[in-house]
């Protein structure tokens, strides 16, 4: 039972404190929630906690490890999003009752989540997409001239975490042009494309394609290539 000082119920759109570690008991079911704003540190969702709602879309932190017994049963779920590397344990009836149709997860173990979410009940065919190729696909959409699409590899405590984003291409050269640092620049040739390497000063690398002074967006079939062949050599 989560304590009434650790969340906000704010016409259905509910907010939990980040302390909250288990989020459990009766106080969320069949109480027309629209939204639900799990704390970062949430480790567990027990059994039957947000049956009986309005929920259409549910974002699981990196700390989720348990997602219990009809946990979201009977709600309007469409989407999920998980972040965590480490596949949490889920029940098979955890989502029984929604039309669940798309499932985001992280690109390294995007294969585990696949094995696991396989045996989890599901109301219609789910299609579980990594989420490297789902920022892909959003960025694809939109149509902005002037702009690039880039691998970054930035690092957070000593260990690099793959981003895709759309750069200004004058903001780019603008910062390449003030770094003197030749080592700071490289390339790297893989299925004959070549790419370009950057790394700024925080360390951030940042890969991209330009082909007689011409740039190109990096797609995900490139992500691909490099994630799996050339990632050690890169960072």
């Amino acid at each position: 039972m989560v304590e009434k000082k650790y969340y906000l119920n704010k016409d259905g759109d509910l907010y939990f404190n980040d302390f909250v570690l288990v989020i459990d008991g009766d106080d969320f079911r069949r109480k027309n929630l629209y939204q639900i704003h799990l704390g970062e540190k949430a480790t567990r969702i027990g059994a039957d906690t947000f049956e009986g709602n309005y929920l259409t879309e549910v974002r699981f932190h990196k700390k989720i490890k348990w997602i219990e017994s009809r946990a979201f049963a009977n709600n309007k779920i469409t989407k999920m999003t998980f972040s965590r590397l480490e596949v949490p344990e889920i029940a098979k009836d955890a989502f029984v009752g929604n039309p669940v149709s798309q499932i985001i997860v992280p690109y390294e173990t995007f294969e585990d989540y696949k094995k696991v979410l396989s045996q989890v009940d599901f109301d219609q065919e789910v299609q579980i997409v990594s989420n490297i190729e789902n920022k892909f696909r959003k960025l694809n959409e939109e149509k902005v001239e002037g702009t690039l699409i880039l691998i970054k590899a930035c690092p957070i405590y000593g260990v690099y975490t793959w981003r895709i984003e759309k750069e200004e291409i004058a903001d780019l050269e603008t910062k390449m042009a003030k770094d003197e640092n030749k080592l700071d620049f490289g390339d790297i040739e893989l299925n004959g494309i070549t790419y370009q390497i950057y790394k700024d000063d925080r360390n951030m690398v940042m890969i991209y394609r330009k082909n007689d002074e011409e740039y190109q967006d990096v797609t995900y079939a490139d992500f691909e290539v490099i994630y799996s062949d050339a990632r050690k050599a890169i960072l």
